[in-house]
């Protein structure tokens, strides 16, 4: 089994992981069927939202699909285990449909807006 977090803002992959309104939490089944969903409100404003990591591992999330991400997000995220994909844009279920059957993997992009990378 999958959980694959995907940050959302107005309804669509968020550009900046930083920035998201709250993660969209989906548990895929070996058929590739949506077998659970929930959200996961995040605080408000722009900044790394790394502290959601141990909540995420808690979760048993192993997938993120993002639109932009720094490279601190990245790393955080890695060292708990959640492989992350960036690049990502559109609406929530045409991403999660793409990464999922059509095993479409983002571009990798990063983000460097911040000094701190962490997006």
């Amino acid at each position: 089994m999958k959980k694959i977090a995907i940050p959302v803002k107005d309804g669509i992959v968020d550009g900046h992981f930083g920035h998201c309104e709250y993660l969209n939490l989906y548990t895929v089944n070996e058929n590739n069927e949506i077998v659970e969903q929930e959200m996961l409100f995040t605080p408000e404003g722009c900044g790394c939202k790394s502290g959601l990591v141990p909540i995420l591992a808690e979760k048993s999330v192993n997938v993120m699909l993002v639109g932009g991400i720094g490279s601190g997000a990245v790393d955080a995220l890695n060292k708990s285990n959640i492989a992350v994909f960036s690049g990502f844009t559109g609406s929530v279920n045409d991403v999660l449909d793409a990464f999922v059957n059509k095993n479409d993997r983002g571009t990798d992009e990063r983000c460097s807006a911040h000094e701190s990378g962490c997006h």
